[in-house]
C-alpha cells in the first residue's frame, strides 16, 4: 500500500514563499516601528538630559 504524493509544482511555491517572506518582512518592520515608537520619546529626552549635565 503506496500511498501516492503529488508532485510539487516550484513555481508555484516560490511564488508563495515570495509572498510570505515579504509579507512576514512588513510585519517585523511594522512591529519595530511601534515599539520605536514607543520608545523613541524616552530614550530621546534621556540623551537629552545627559548631554545637559
Amino acid at each position: 500500500m503506496a500511498v501516492e504524493v503529488p508532485a510539487i509544482n516550484a513555481d508555484k511555491l516560490n511564488a508563495f514563499m515570495g509572498q510570505l517572506v515579504g509579507k512576514l518582512g512588513a510585519t517585523v518592520n511594522a512591529a519595530l516601528m511601534v515599539i520605536g515608537d514607543r520608545l523613541g520619546p524616552s530614550i530621546n529626552s534621556s540623551s537629552r538630559q545627559e548631554k545637559s549635565k
